[in-house]
């Protein structure tokens, strides 16, 4: 699988570089409150790229399509928008498979 990681360093609607969170974590850094390296968004969503009725049939440690999402908001507009796109091969775990409700347990009457 083509590996994707892309970032985004201005708001696409007014093109200024001033991030909320990335504002506080700046602040939050200079205060010593976060490590240099640290970062954190407005919102990050990761997954996996997979039908969830397949899964099930899927061995742990199959590899699949992996993505995620980091946003934040403009200072300037309020937009909010992708600051960082990621995708690549993520691996299934064993507390990642959908529980079993009793129904679907083979051996229920």
């Amino acid at each position: 699988m083509e590996i994707i990681h892309k970032t985004f360093d201005k708001c696409p609607a007014c093109g200024s570089d001033k991030r909320f969170v990335q504002t506080l974590v700046e602040i939050a850094k200079d205060r010593g409150l976060a490590r240099e390296n640290w970062k954190m968004f407005f919102d990050s969503r990761r997954g996996y790229v997979l039908d969830q009725n397949r899964v099930i049939l899927m061995p742990i440690g199959s590899k699949v399509p992996a993505f995620q999402i980091a946003t934040d908001i403009c200072m300037e507009c309020g937009c909010i928008y992708a600051v960082g796109l990621a995708a690549g091969e993520g691996t299934i775990k064993a507390e990642q498979l959908p529980p079993f409700t009793p129904a679907e347990l083979p051996l229920s009457s």
